[in-house]
């Protein structure tokens, strides 16, 4: 069905057999993309919509330790003091991550917290990436039993889960959140950029990179310093 708009232009109403609703574009297939989309099977019960786009004004001003509150309003901030560094704990962010590879047709969407964001996604996106077999929102708890399916898809250092669990002796249980941060730490060591990991004495640090260490094979570089 075509309907107009108030601005006197079109808008297609139509059956989406890929998504099993329906859909409002401009033209009458998904080719250009999406208004809305039915929340059921039915066009006159409620629609998920994009929110509209919000245009943010301001600037940004840098803040500097040491330096006098008003000091990035008068542009003396970097005269006055060092740069301030701000460490946020791990658990503040959901971690949201997008994984896949070259070589195989393994998609997967990890976080922290998967419900949050699968809820966070737009219907319509996730419907389409879970009817193609893609996973969004996975368990961490699920995410154990193919952890070293993961890390072989990132790193293209390709285990068995029976290779995977002999590492170190077996001594290290590899976690859903362990997982999470290698996935981190590789990526930002593979661009280049320095990492640094800060927790309690024994809350595992030095495992993790010794087992992410040995996954690639080759001897960690560690130096104890007090």
């Amino acid at each position: 069905a075509e309907v107009a708009t108030a601005g006197g232009g079109r808008r297609h109403i139509f059956w989406s057999r890929t998504e099993s609703r329906w859909l409002l574009a401009a033209v009458c297939n998904e080719t250009r993309g999406v208004f809305a989309v039915s929340m059921g099977n039915t066009p006159d019960g409620s629609w998920a919509t994009m929110p509209p786009v919000v245009s943010e004004t301001g600037r940004l001003a840098p803040v500097y330790a040491g330096a006098p509150a008003d000091a990035a309003e008068t542009g003396e901030a970097a005269a006055a003091g060092t740069p301030a560094l701000r460490l946020l704990p791990w658990a503040a962010s959901n971690r949201e991550c997008l994984l896949f590879s070259r070589e195989c047709a393994d998609v997967s969407f990890l976080s922290l917290d998967g419900k949050k964001l699968a809820s966070e996604m737009h219907p319509h996106l996730l419907s389409h990436l879970r009817a193609n077999g893609v996973r969004v929102g996975e368990d961490l708890q699920a995410l154990n039993v193919r952890y070293h399916e993961v890390l072989g898809t990132l790193t293209g250092v390709k285990r068995t889960s029976k290779e995977a669990r002999a590492l170190l002796g077996g001594s290290y249980c590899i976690t859903g959140d362990s997982l999470l941060k290698m996935l981190a730490i590789h990526v930002r060591a593979a661009c280049g950029l320095p990492v640094v990991l800060s927790g309690e004495c024994g809350c595992g640090k030095t495992m993790l990179i010794r087992f992410l260490a040995e996954w690639l094979r080759g001897p960690p570089p560690l130096l104890k310093g007090h």
